[in-house]
């Protein structure tokens, strides 16, 4: 089983400007593969392959004037995200639809570079990058096996992560045998175990409201294309990213310690959004955030399932839990017109 390992990057001034030549150069190539790619398709013709599209779009992009700094970067770097890109062209066109087609990359969002093979090396104090040099990185915790491949990821709020692909055998935690539980996800509480357990969801954005009003009242009178906007931005996404980051480490919490007490977990399969997909009197705005990011919730505990030596089920949620004998099921036609669940006889939940 491959997981992934991440860690914080701690990179010099003089790095961080070799990063951003690896991020600038590796989206120029996505996008300048994914162009001609989807023309490809539309017109109906054979797709040539990575290892043409590496002969256009870097090979010979390199002698032209318009592409000549590409030179200036590890041609390891652009390779892999050539194959990256026909990867995932081909497991779009294999899904038939199912899968999501590629997109084209922006500056905006965040930035990353991958490497494979033994392009990179990690040390006792980092990791190696090809035309970067030896990036100072924090390690919080071993890696199990040499890893395959990194990917160096910049986010939004501006931090650096090495993320590492490794080799994890399924572990046998030794569960407690025979004891199962049952975990019904709800709106007013997180998560209800079969036990009696109540997982109420803590409320972290509401709790940032405030300096987060502030920031963006800030936010909203700097001037289109000065620093002082791309300083009140970083603010803001610093802010964001702190909260996504309380969120995910509550996650982890419960959803690790009802894997490895448990040797099954049934986890019910329902949408919170059906149940209230936007705001009403009775879960404001803030609280619908809240719900929505929650939503991971499952995904969590059965991911971490392989490596406990447990067994999860999926179970679909029962109608009557967004309908009753008055009021008949929900109508999907009416839902997705006005965005309101009603149920058969047209009245609204919770009304």
């Amino acid at each position: 089983m491959q997981v992934r390992y991440r860690y914080r990057l701690y990179p010099t001034p003089g790095q961080k400007q070799a990063l951003a030549r690896q991020f600038g150069c590796c989206h120029v190539v996505w996008n300048d593969v994914l162009a001609p790619s989807q023309s490809i398709y539309q017109e109906g013709r054979k797709y040539p392959g990575g290892g043409e599209l590496q002969r256009r779009c870097i090979t010979q992009a390199k002698r032209t004037e318009e592409r000549s700094w590409l030179s200036e970067v590890s041609a390891s770097v652009l390779q892999q995200s050539v194959r990256d890109l026909d990867k995932a062209f081909r497991f779009w066109w294999e899904s038939k639809g199912k899968v999501r087609a590629p997109r084209f990359k922006k500056r905006s969002t965040a930035q990353s570079a991958r490497i494979c093979g033994r392009d990179f090396r990690t040390t006792d104090r980092g990791v190696h990058f090809p035309k970067v040099g030896e990036l100072k990185l924090h390690w919080s915790r071993p890696l199990p096996s040499p890893p395959s491949s990194c990917t160096i990821v910049k986010d939004c709020p501006g931090r650096y992560f090495a993320s590492f692909v490794v080799d994890l055998e399924d572990r046998d935690l030794s569960p407690v045998f025979g004891q199962n539980i049952g975990i019904d996800l709800g709106l007013a509480s997180l998560a209800v175990t079969s036990d009696g357990e109540k997982i109420a969801p803590p409320k972290f954005l509401r709790a940032a409201l405030k300096p987060l009003r502030r920031l963006q009242r800030n936010l909203k009178h700097k001037q289109r294309g000065s620093n002082r906007l791309a300083l009140a931005r970083l603010r803001v996404a610093k802010l964001h990213a702190k909260v996504a980051d309380r969120r995910l480490d509550f996650l982890h919490k419960p959803s690790t310690r009802l894997i490895h007490e448990n040797q099954a977990v049934c986890i019910e399969e329902k949408s919170t959004a059906l149940a209230c997909p936007q705001p009403t009197p009775f879960y404001p705005r803030p609280e619908l955030a809240e719900r929505g990011a929650f939503s991971k919730f499952p995904g969590k505990s059965i991911g971490l399932i392989p490596v406990a030596g447990a067994s999860a089920w999926l179970v679909p949620g029962l109608p009557g839990h967004h309908g009753g004998g008055l009021c008949g099921p929900v109508e999907p036609h009416h839902a997705h017109r006005t965005g309101i669940p009603r149920f058969a006889g047209g009245r609204r939940p919770g009304l």
